[in-house]
């Protein structure tokens, strides 16, 4: 079945080219239809592939696995449990059906559509021989694809073999090598300058599906014009959602640590993240301060990422995007803590949000503060103090937090206790010295 489903996608971009897009709302991406699909939950996911497990089938260990990728597994000449490690004492698959109607039953009641994943059809089969079938025919198309493509003239064939590449890019990282290896991203990036939205929503998120797998981050940073195109679409693109996967692909080549560095030294990079941080949608503002998060985590680049208004943007979001608050942790961890507290009214927003957020966010919130009041000193712990209610917060967060959470927040309630102790001191002493030096003798007054 596997090899029959690829070598059907070869047949059907051979005879009929590619498939010609849907037509829909520029700001709509073509496979979301304007609604983000609901997450599984862990349990049905494949442990390789990280995807919603539409044939589970139990390998000799017992560990269950979604056929098509442990198919694959298997294929590229490995005989152990990917989970486990165990050295399997055979490759049979057993179809999980107990599991299977409970995913499609989770998929009927959360109005996921499902292709081929009808119970009690699927029997244990050898998989090596069909597993290498299926590789060749998807990698056939990838490279027939990518031939198609460096040969368009036509902007409407541009349009639908882009599309096809991006919808085959999307599922499975052996699409995703045979792709990059074909040499597709170096033709993509001139496309996303391109003035028709559809083309360039479907360039950059094609590039955003090749640039999953790490050797493609490389073609993808080694691309004449890459990151100058991507800064194009985050600034100028059509559709507030091309702009959303261009920075979701920068988020993504971040994750390397070399580029991480060359993308926050490009002040083009960091001042269209922070202002789609700033200004874009909510979905828009969630992958921007992921990137900035990401960014963030270099020390080099904390620099430029406070100078480009990073904080600013990550205070403006702290109500509604729960990474705005691990994005002002990371920068007051790296240096950027004094710069934090001399906006007015950061230390009272993360207060509030230590108070009210999800778990994560609050204990960002809470090392946000901690980090701040170490850093930045008295100054920062001063603000801290008068934010009316922040005791109660601080134990609250004690109480309910995670265990990291609740750790932040003994430190912060020390850190503010030797604060008062201090201030106490301080107040003290200069009482008992008010009588002595505070009053000048008359006739000094007098003169």
């Amino acid at each position: 079945m596997i090899a029959l489903v690829g070598l059907l996608r070869y047949a059907k971009c051979v005879l009929f080219s590619a498939a010609t897009p849907r037509t829909v709302d520029s700001k709509v991406d073509l496979d979301d239809d304007g609604a983000e699909p609901p997450s599984p939950p862990p349990d049905f996911r494949c442990p390789i592939s990280l995807e919603l497990m539409l044939d589970p089938v139990l390998a000799a260990s017992g560990q269950t696995y979604d056929r098509e990728s442990i198919t694959r597994w298997f294929g590229s000449g490995k005989s152990t449990c990917p989970k486990t490690g165990q050295v399997l004492a055979n490759l049979e698959l057993v179809p999980n059906k107990a599991l299977k109607n409970l995913i499609l039953r989770w998929c009927r009641q959360n109005g996921v559509a499902v292709e081929g994943c009808e119970p009690g059809k699927a029997e244990p089969v050898p998989v090596v021989a069909a597993n290498k079938a299926a590789l060749e025919a998807a990698r056939m198309t990838a490279s027939f694809l990518v031939q198609k493509l460096s040969a368009s003239f036509s902007p409407e064939a541009t349009k639908r073999v882009v599309h096809e590449i991006r919808q085959l890019a999307k599922s499975g990282s052996d699409n995703r090598a045979f792709i990059g290896e074909a040499g597709a991203a170096a033709l993509l990036v001139p496309l996303l300058h391109s003035e028709d939205s559809v083309l360039q929503l479907n360039a950059v998120t094609a590039l955003l599906n090749l640039s999953i797998l790490d050797t493609n981050k490389k073609r993808i940073m080694h691309a004449e014009g890459a990151v100058e195109a991507l800064c194009h679409v985050m600034g100028s693109g059509a559709t507030w959602r091309a702009k959303e996967n261009a920075a979701a692909t920068v988020l993504s080549l971040a994750a390397v640590h070399t580029y991480r560095r060359r993308l926050g030294r490009n002040p083009r990079v960091v001042e269209n993240v922070v202002q789609l941080a700033r200004t874009g949608p909510s979905s828009t503002k969630k992958d921007a301060l992921a990137a900035l998060l990401c960014l963030s985590g270099e020390r080099e680049n904390v620099g430029r990422l406070v100078e480009a208004g990073t904080a600013e943007a990550a205070l403006s979001a702290i109500s509604e995007e729960e990474a705005a608050a691990a994005v002002l942790a990371s920068l007051a961890k790296r240096g950027g803590a004094e710069a934090i507290v001399r906006i007015d009214g950061a230390v009272a927003r993360l207060v509030a949000k230590m108070r009210r957020g999800t778990e994560w966010s609050r204990e960002c919130a809470a090392a946000a503060l901690v980090l701040l009041c170490r850093r930045a000193g008295a100054a920062a712990v001063a603000q801290v103090m008068a934010v009316s209610g922040v005791e109660w917060a601080i134990w609250e967060l004690m109480g309910t937090g995670t265990d990291r959470a609740r750790r932040k927040a003994a430190s912060l309630g020390r850190a503010c206790r030797r604060w008062a102790q201090a201030a106490s001191a301080a107040s003290a002493e200069q009482s008992t010295e008010c009588p002595t030096s505070g009053a000048a003798p008359p006739a000094m007054v007098a003169s």
